[in-house]
């Protein structure tokens, strides 16, 4: 290990040397196009794009909204409503520029993602706007699933999608998506048929008694997600804001997750001006494992399988063999700077689960539920309160609530506690916490920001959280625990360097709890570079160590990389090369690395063992509407002969990949 880390310390330091000379040695220029470069603020980029979906509504958005969009900081909030107070609507985008606490290169990312609303309705186009997207990936080398035809198709990944809008009126799109080992279906004088296809028609206006009326597939948001979230969650981050799950209640859904979400249609209807009614209706089906339960002498679902993937006879005859019915209502009240929501949700599956008799295990899913919730957000001298209490038909409880408030223009913070019955559980659910579901958990977690002046900034976030038994009784004796650090210098947009510090203690499994053993700890520290030394061009390094260890047993972890941003408007072309080096002890000291593929897509891989990989993207604009994405990955190591398990095993050292992307507007 010692070589290996000895060469990639080697690497950094050189490249930090190169970078250190350019900077003595090259005038700085007015750049404003600096692209925000580390894992987490980059996912929470994605997470804007994906939650918001050109629907922040600036001019009558209220403050919980512009925070739980995640494109605006607390600050960046409550200028936005104080403008509004003092001097009414905005008239375009570029007024925000008058707010201090905004930047050119915020404005231009904003732009994507926010709607200048002008008397009734938005600036809406003469014209409405289309595209078609298709996207294609394989593997170069073969797994055994393809040598051996355990799968049923092709390595190759492809996804067609379509949507056309018009800004104020309506919003519609389907796509049409194979995974790598499905099958496309021929059949005679038909277009070929697609493992997984989805369509919506979002249609939705600011005036009149119907808002918004959604067909086909999306998503219902309801409170702060213990019965229901439509929104993309990053767990533990910075932003006070983060901790805020309320947004707008319907989202018409064209991301690329096979299940979470609803089919069907979604209405929102205004009654009053202080008065909103939501209401859904969806039938869907999932796969799902079933088992004969001796006791009742019928099929009763084992397990949902919930990765999408129908590539082999197993795989195939688990395919959308359970459905689901489920509808649910919101009546939104606003009184003043206070909204309450009045939530409900049910659905039924058509199959029981299987009764999980494990005392040691909060109890799962069951075949028929109803959930009720109550959601309270109130703002009060420019702090926001908010909660929600839901419980289900059994009458076991969830709980969350919390406060985020700007105390200097320059210091954020945000705190919230959350209490989740081990007997409670919802399908849909995404509330704050370390797992996806709101179960089996009690915690507490803090977020702040803080501003020293222009150049520094600090961010930190702690989460501690228990769980708890089937009847409510804490198990263990120590508390888990994350702690995230950050400290940043920046520079006039042209140079960007952060410290990220991680702590986690957690037990990993029921035994671990119980036997109140000795916590696994994970720690990691993270020193990243980003400079721009010319236009278009910017320069990226980053050296990370993680360390893992359990009673007396310790690993640790070494990951760098260096990375070339090309991009220049003028020019038509664009690309992104990066070498990444990288050796752990195992899988349990790996570090994560998040990369852009092609436009619109990321991937957050995780790096073990010991070896290096390389990535180039590379972008053409031969028409002004046509983008064209080409992309090469390769990953080599050095201490196996085989990559992977079970039938995506690859024989040999290296795995690589092929990308392609077309992407026609008009």
């Amino acid at each position: 290990m010692i070589t290996v880390s000895g060469r990639i310390c080697q690497v950094f330091l050189l490249s930090m040397f190169c970078l250190c000379s350019s900077l003595a040695q090259t005038e700085l220029l007015d750049h404003t196009d600096l692209e925000e470069n580390n894992d987490l603020a980059s996912i929470e980029t994605q997470a804007a794009s994906y939650n918001s979906q050109k629907s922040v509504k600036l001019n009558s958005a209220q403050l919980e909204e512009l925070l739980s969009s995640g494109l605006f900081t607390i600050s960046q909030s409550d200028a936005i409503m104080n403008h509004r107070k003092k001097y009414g609507s905005f008239l375009c985008l570029e007024e925000l520029q008058q707010l201090k606490c905004f930047t050119k290169t915020e404005l231009r990312s904003l732009s994507d993602f926010v709607i200048i609303e002008a008397g009734l309705g938005e600036l809406n186009f003469t014209h409405s706007r289309s595209n078609i997207s298709i996207r294609h990936h394989r593997l170069i080398e073969n797994s055994q699933a393809y040598s051996q035809k355990t799968y049923a198709g092709s390595p190759d990944y492809l996804l067609i999608r379509y949507r056309v809008n018009k800004t104020g009126f309506y919003d519609i799109g389907f796509h049409l998506e194979k995974d790598s080992g499905e099958k496309l279906i021929y059949q005679k004088g038909v277009l070929p048929r697609f493992d997984h296809q989805r369509f919506y028609l979002n249609f939705y206006k600011s005036h009149g008694p119907i808002r918004q009326i959604v067909l086909g597939d999306f998503r219902i948001n309801m409170g702060q997600g213990l019965i229901s979230n439509a929104r993309f969650n990053i767990g533990n981050n910075f932003n006070p804001s983060g901790l805020i799950r309320r947004g707008q209640s319907i989202y018409k859904f064209s991301g690329l997750d096979e299940n979470r979400f609803h089919r069907g249609v979604a209405t929102k209807m205004k009654l009053s001006k202080s008065i909103h009614i939501t209401s859904y209706l969806s039938h869907k089906k999932y796969d799902a494992l079933l088992i004969e339960d001796e006791s009742t002498d019928q099929d009763s679902i084992s397990s949902l399988q919930l990765s999408g993937y129908h590539r082999t006879d197993t795989e195939l005859t688990r395919k959308k063999n359970v459905s689901v019915l489920s509808y649910g209502s919101i009546i939104d009240i606003k009184v003043k700077n206070t909204q309450i929501g009045l939530n409900q949700q049910s659905y039924k599956f058509n199959h029981p689960f299987l009764i999980n008799k494990s005392p040691l295990r909060p109890q799962g899913l069951s075949q028929n539920t109803s959930l009720f919730s109550l959601d309270i957000r109130t703002d009060w001298n420019s702090i926001l309160f908010f909660g929600e209490w839901a419980f289900n038909d059994q009458l076991k409880h969830a709980l969350v609530f919390g406060l985020i408030t700007s105390l200097d223009p320059r210091f954020d913070i945000g705190l919230s506690y959350r209490d989740y019955s081990p007997s409670y559980s919802s399908f849909f659910s995404g509330a704050i916490g370390q797992s996806s579901s709101a179960q089996n958990e009690r915690g507490l977690r803090l977020a702040l920001t803080y501003a020293l002046n222009k150049q520094w900034s600090i961010q930190y976030s702690f989460d501690t959280w228990l769980k708890l038994k089937s009847k409510n009784a804490f198990i263990g004796s120590k508390l888990s625990s994350e702690n995230l650090l950050r400290i940043t210098y920046s520079d006039k947009n042209f140079l960007k360097v952060y410290l990220l510090f991680s702590s986690r203690q957690f037990p990993k499994s029921v035994e671990d709890i119980l036997l109140k053993a000795i916590l696994h700890k994970s720690h990691s520290l993270r020193l990243h570079c980003s400079y721009l030394p010319l236009k278009g061009i910017e320069l990226r390094s980053r050296l990370e160590f993680s360390r893992y260890s359990y009673t007396a047993h310790a690993e640790k972890g070494i990951l760098t990389y260096y990375e070339i941003v090309y991009k220049l408007t003028q020019h038509k072309i664009r690309a992104r090369f990066r070498m990444t080096l990288f050796e752990t002890t195992s899988h349990e000291s790996r570090i994560y690395a998040y990369e852009q593929t092609v436009p619109g897509y990321y991937a957050i891989p995780s790096y073990s063992g010991s070896g290096y990989k390389v990535q180039l993207i590379i972008g053409l604009k031969p028409l002004n509407n046509l983008n064209i994405d080409l992309g090469y990955t390769r990953i080599s190591y050095y201490d196996r002969n085989e990559i992977g398990s079970g039938m995506d095993k690859i024989m040999g050292s290296e795995k690589s990949q092929l990308q392609t992307q077309m992407v026609y507007s008009f």
